[in-house]
């Protein structure tokens, strides 16, 4: 996903973000998709998004 680039970025977040809308019944209205599409936060477990390799952080010289 990530390879794709903000051309692909931009239609996804809108996507997530019309479906979080408080009026939007496509996830308000069907628990069974609900549940498969969000995930509790103590189930949650949070990955890297990429393995970062020879990275220097300007900021810290």
């Amino acid at each position: 996903f990530m390879e794709l680039g903000r051309s692909a970025w931009g239609p996804v977040r809108e996507i997530i973000q019309q479906l979080l809308l408080a009026g939007n019944p496509t996830l308000r209205d069907d628990a069974a998709l609900r549940s498969r599409a969000i995930v509790p936060m103590a189930e949650v477990v949070m990955h890297l998004p990429a393995e970062i390799g020879d990275y220097t952080d300007f900021y810290s010289s």
